[in-house]
């Protein structure tokens, strides 16, 4: 089954869980007091702001396994410019697993002289600005160079080529590579910002070969876009696209995202 047709499941699904989960005992307990909301809402989150012990325990078994097969005469303390914001960031981010791993392998090539020279500074700021579902669609960039995609356009005017663009990014990636995203709706807006922080790259004017996009244009969804586009009287066209690491990107992904 492809991801927009998991969509509506998907938050109904979400929509009770957070219901029977966290708002319910939380309204139940402001309804108790009559106020203080923020500190309730803020209540749940009182342990999750790791302290300096916390992560280094939480570290030292990870990193072991990481370094195990790096000779003792290869290791060494990591720089301060990485290792130092990275613990830091962790104070906020060390119950989350996925970003978790990500500082774990990101300390692990700096403290091994063979792979620090593959470390860049800017890689913990790059991690900040991650999501879970985004570390894990990196993950798919280690089996492939690129991925293609396509937007569906409405034309409203074959002359002044008007259109509105009503798919942005359509691609099989979650079902193909098997991703159990939280938010799969939102691919668009991981991709987006993969983009935006210089991860990936979507080149204009360019694409794969026609094999590569069979698929994505002759599935359910977008066939039933079709039919609407062309049952109101519209045209109905593709753009071919595809994304790709940057060459940045790819040294944040075989450095950070590739487990050491």
């Amino acid at each position: 089954m492809e991801v927009e047709k998991k969509i509506a499941e998907e938050v109904v699904g979400l929509s009770k869980d957070i219901y029977a989960d966290v708002a319910k005992p939380i309204l139940s307990e402001v309804g108790k007091t009559g106020g203080g909301i923020t500190r309730i809402l803020l209540s749940p989150l009182n342990g999750l702001v790791w302290g300096f012990d916390k992560i280094v325990e939480n570290l030292d078994n990870t990193i072991s396994e990481k370094l195990n097969k790096v000779s003792e005469a290869k290791l060494q303390t990591p720089p301060p410019f990485v290792a130092v914001p990275s613990l830091e960031a962790m104070r906020y981010t060390g119950e989350v697993e996925e970003l978790r791993n990500l500082y774990a392998n990101l300390l692990a090539n700096s403290m091994d002289m063979d792979t620090i020279e593959n470390v860049h500074p800017g890689f913990v700021d790059i991690i900040k600005n991650l999501t879970p579902d985004e570390a894990k669609l990196l993950t798919v960039f280690l089996r492939v160079e690129s991925l293609p995609f396509i937007d569906v356009k409405q034309v409203d005017d074959k002359i002044q080529r008007s259109f509105v663009v009503t798919i942005k990014m359509h691609t099989h990636v979650i079902d193909e590579f098997e991703l159990e995203l939280l938010y799969p709706c939102n691919l668009p807006v991981y991709f987006s910002n993969l983009i935006r922080i210089g991860i990936l790259e979507s080149p204009n004017n360019l694409s794969l070969d026609d094999q590569k996009y069979s698929e994505l244009e002759t599935c359910e969804y977008i066939l039933e876009e079709k039919e609407k586009i062309e049952a109101e009287g519209k045209i109905f066209e593709v753009d071919r696209r595809f994304i790709r690491p940057t060459s940045f990107g790819y040294q944040f992904i075989n450095t950070v995202v590739k487990d050491k």
